[in-house]
């Protein structure tokens, strides 16, 4: 394996020039675990002969990796919603691009990189558990670290030429594609949202409009200085929070964490407090629906066994969460909650009619009810 490491500006495209390759592939290995917005530590582009390792805190300008992405036929990535942000921060714009990992999951794979190089192409990557946690941040990175990284994208054309094989064998290509461009989709638009909270359902509508405000300034506090929100205060703490309403600076400070930013941000954080307590109570939506968990289930179990039918992982084919949330609305068919969940289109001739079938079924059960007792 051959791989170069870039670390200065005039060089870059020079050095991308040596990868005479149609199908490429493309990584990532970041450095922003504690930082609100994604950043690559490293960039890794090759193929099979050729490998280029752009370090990302050093080199400044990547205008020749957009040039050089445009003129390939096939840009490969393994897991690529993880990739695009980071890049973007770079100014590296990705059209659309194959995803392994993606394919993988249609295959019922599994779709971790690693074990997909060794089952598939026979890879051994012996590094893979010692540098997954590796600090990229840190220079000079290791010959071992860059052989690592290295590997990471050398193998994805291979990889994916594979997978394409198999996908068509399957005669899966038409999920496939449709499922890339709706991760790519979600990629490009992903959002943080307080509504997205998990747990935020138990909190009363005065609570949850404390949260609410715990939450908007958490988001500005780290935005603004660029940290992780959950590492400047964890989502649970938000809950607590919501809940126990500390009415003093000082009650506030003796649950916060004991890092520095976090006690910097504690004025804006009791400020939160105070207005969440102060505004209107965040009430549930009149047309939301209370979704009964036999139910739920009903349609979970429904899913699973197409799934396991098919071969492939049931929440790929259709996420919990997901399920949940479109029986939070009125539905008439199996097509209409497959819509509300977001995972019409390939989905549907596979899973409306028996979602259907076991949504009926579960909204016409007896209830039970426990036998009085004896006097």
């Amino acid at each position: 394996m051959s791989f170069q490491l870039v670390d200065r500006n005039d060089v870059l495209a020079g050095e991308l020039a040596r990868i005479d390759a149609a199908v490429v592939g493309i990584d990532v290995e970041r450095a922003d675990a504690q930082q609100y917005f994604r950043s690559p530590a490293l960039i890794q582009i090759g193929s099979a002969d050729d490998c280029v390792l752009i370090d990302s805190l050093q080199v400044s300008a990547f205008q020749p990796v957009n040039a050089f992405v445009a003129s390939r036929h096939t840009v490969v990535l393994h897991a690529g919603e993880n990739d695009r942000e980071p890049l973007a921060a770079k100014g590296i714009t990705l059209g659309v691009c194959e995803d392994t990992a993606v394919a993988a999951s249609l295959l019922g794979l599994p779709i971790g990189l690693a074990t997909l190089l060794t089952e598939l192409l026979a890879v051994d990557t012996p590094n893979k558990n010692r540098f997954q946690r590796a600090d990229w941040a840190k220079r000079p990175l290791s010959e071992a670290m860059l052989s690592y990284a290295a590997s990471d994208v050398i193998h994805l054309p291979a990889l994916w030429a594979l997978l394409h094989a198999e996908l068509a064998r399957a005669n899966r290509l038409a999920w496939y594609y449709e499922e890339r461009d709706r991760v790519h989709e979600r990629s490009v638009t992903r959002a943080r949202s307080v509504t997205k909270m998990r747990g935020a359902g138990g909190l009363s509508p005065q609570e949850k409009a404390v949260l609410h405000a715990l939450w908007d300034a958490r988001e500005a506090f780290a935005r603004e200085h660029d940290i992780a929100p959950n590492y400047l205060l964890h989502d649970d703490l938000l809950l607590t929070l919501s809940r126990t309403q500390p009415d003093t600076t000082e009650a506030l400070e003796t649950v916060l964490p004991r890092r520095d930013v976090t006690r910097q941000f504690a004025p804006e954080l009791f400020d939160a407090l105070s207005r969440g307590l102060t505004s209107p109570p965040v009430l549930r939506d009149a047309n939301r629906i209370v979704v009964d968990d036999a139910v739920h289930d009903a349609l979970k179990h429904a899913r699973t066994a197409v799934a396991k039918e098919l071969g492939v992982d049931a929440g790929m084919l259709a996420p919990a969460g997901a399920l949940r949330h479109a029986l939070n609305q009125p539905v008439d068919n199996g097509t209409d909650i497959l819509i509300h969940a977001g995972l019409d289109g390939w989905r549907t001739p596979l899973l409306a009619d028996v979602l259907w079938a076991a949504y009926c079924e579960a909204m016409t059960a007896p209830v039970s009810v426990p036998d009085s007792p004896e006097d």
